[in-house]
């Protein structure tokens, strides 16, 4: 009767072992399509045998491990490769919109304004005393001052948008930190016995994902209190299995510590025109800033975009505007208007402070919008050195049609400043330089655009890796289920068999 309950409880066991399997691999399958799902495979191995005469016997089968099929290193991986896509998709996007500033269809951009300018002069000097050409040349001044100012003002309005985006990241890292440290109490305690809590886990490496596509982080795990790494060893190794996960940014700042979340801030910069700094709460009052710092993520993308590329692109604008303030006043201020008087300037003289973006920095000068016959087309009649002196001053009241102010010298000059080589601008012309302008934007976006694609192929090849290493195939899963659906039929078999030998026992009894 022994060898019968033998026979009896591996069926049981056999039940029970394949009963877990069976459960397990049906969360594997109910979990098929949930993002960041990480397998967990049924490990059956024997039971303690029996010690017979004929040497041990099995006993049976159990389930010795549930096993969570997690690759650290790739999960690493992906993580890092987060940071990266998001830093060049915010680049990307902030680039997009500079790229589209300066695209000109139409007829509607800077460069189409810029050559009816100077052909305006030109149209003027062939009909200097026209009033409506005067007026038509102080319309085409006026919208060649809108479209740069927009330009500026435009790119003022990104770099806004970005210290938007910025505050609204660190809002969202803050509440990550705040659940990842909720999930690492309660994978602390969950994973007291020694057991692995896979869900757990993964709803924790997802928060991971997503606070790495923001700002870069180093993961490391079981280590509460930096300063108990040993002599020599990098915390990247440093698993102690308690499932406390350390999270740093910035090179060192602890924004997670076991199941303690700490803040970041975001403070103005005074130095950098009041444009948002990222800072680290110390939780004594004192903000330590590390946007310098931060190398990966959206946040990096963002301050690139907003101090590199924004900033610069604004200070060549503005060295455009200068360069046309500067050639056009100088030359409008060596002729004579309509009423024969000296020209003044005919752009506003803006002031311009080195690494200080000016916004709105050009600006038609109100005399001339006032009365376009201040307008200075005429140059000046040479002064004969031997002429006698008149014995009394002349005063000439402002008349229109004299003779010294209705030439057309001055403003054909004017119209060939559009074809001048300014020293200012790398000698080039403004056309040529508002050109590469364009050129380099749209080499960037081009490039950048490029890098993203190439990235984005990375990141699925680690995303192909990780769920052939530890997602969830139907086809497997559905073998292992018909697997230990057959064995479990097998061990309810062996129960009946066992029975039936048991009763066959019982009836031989009886006879005798």
């Amino acid at each position: 009767m022994s060898l019968i309950s033998a026979i009896f409880n591996s069926g049981r066991l056999g039940l029970f072992a394949n009963r877990e399997a069976l459960t397990i691999t049906s969360q594997n399958i109910a979990n098929l399509n949930t993002p960041g799902y990480t397998r967990i495979d049924a490990i059956l191995g024997t039971s303690s045998p029996i010690h017979r005469v004929a040497g041990q016997i099995g006993s049976g089968v159990q389930v010795i491990e549930a096993r969570y099929a997690v690759n650290n290193f790739l999960e690493k991986q992906v993580t890092a490769q987060n940071s990266t896509l998001g830093r060049l998709q915010a680049g990307q996007t902030a680039l997009s919109r500079i790229d589209g500033l300066f695209t000109d269809l139409q007829g509607s951009g800077v460069s189409q304004a810029l050559a009816d300018f100077f052909g305006a002069f030109n149209d003027l000097a062939g009909n200097p005393t026209s009033i409506a050409q005067r007026e038509a040349l102080v319309a085409k001044a006026s919208t060649l001052a809108t479209r740069v100012n927009a330009v500026e003002t435009q790119l003022h309005n990104i770099a806004l948008d970005n210290d938007a985006q910025i505050t609204g990241i660190v809002r969202d890292i803050n509440r990550l930190a705040v659940q990842i440290a909720q999930l690492n109490g309660q994978i602390s305690n969950a994973e007291v016995g020694g057991q692995v809590a896979g869900d757990l886990r993964d709803q924790r490496r997802r928060l991971l994902n997503e606070l790495a596509k923001h700002i870069d982080i180093i993961e490391f795990e079981g280590i509460q209190n930096l300063e108990e790494v040993p002599p020599g060893e990098g915390v990247e190794g440093a698993i102690d299995g308690q499932g406390v996960m350390t999270v740093m940014v910035g090179g060192g700042k602890p924004l997670v510590e076991g199941t303690r979340a700490n803040a970041l801030r975001v403070v103005p910069n005074i130095a950098n025109r009041g444009q948002m700094d990222i800072a680290f709460d110390t939780g004594t009052g004192e903000l330590a800033v590390f946007t310098s710092a931060i190398t990966n993520g959206e946040l990096k993308g963002l301050l690139d975009s907003r101090d590199g590329l924004v900033t610069q692109t604004i200070a060549e604008v503005n060295l455009l505007s200068q360069a046309i303030i500067t050639e056009v006043n100088a030359q409008h201020r060596l002729g004579v208007d309509l009423y024969g008087n000296d020209g003044l300037d005919f752009f506003e003289a803006t002031v311009f402070t080195p690494g200080v973006p000016n916004i709105g920095s050009l600006r038609v000068a109100d005399g001339i919008l006032a009365d376009p016959n201040t307008v200075a087309t005429a140059l000046p009649e040479p002064v004969d050195p031997f002429a006698p002196l008149p014995p009394h001053p002349v005063i000439h009241p402002p008349a229109l049609g004299d003779p010294a102010g209705s030439g057309n010298d001055n403003a054909l000059t004017l119209a060939k400043l559009g074809e001048k080589q300014v020293a200012s601008l790398g000698n080039q012309t403004f056309a040529a330089y508002y050109s590469n302008i364009l050129s380099s934007i749209g080499t960037r976006s081009q490039t950048g655009g490029n890098a993203l694609e190439a990235e984005q192929v990375v990141a699925d090849q680690l995303f192909k890796l990780r769920e052939s290493e530890s997602g969830v195939s139907l086809d497997e899963e559905t073998t292992k289920l018909l697997q230990y659906q057959r064995a479990y039929e097998a061990a309810a078999r062996l129960i009946t068999v066992a029975d039936e030998l048991t009763l066959s026992i019982l009836d031989m009894k009886v006879r005798i």
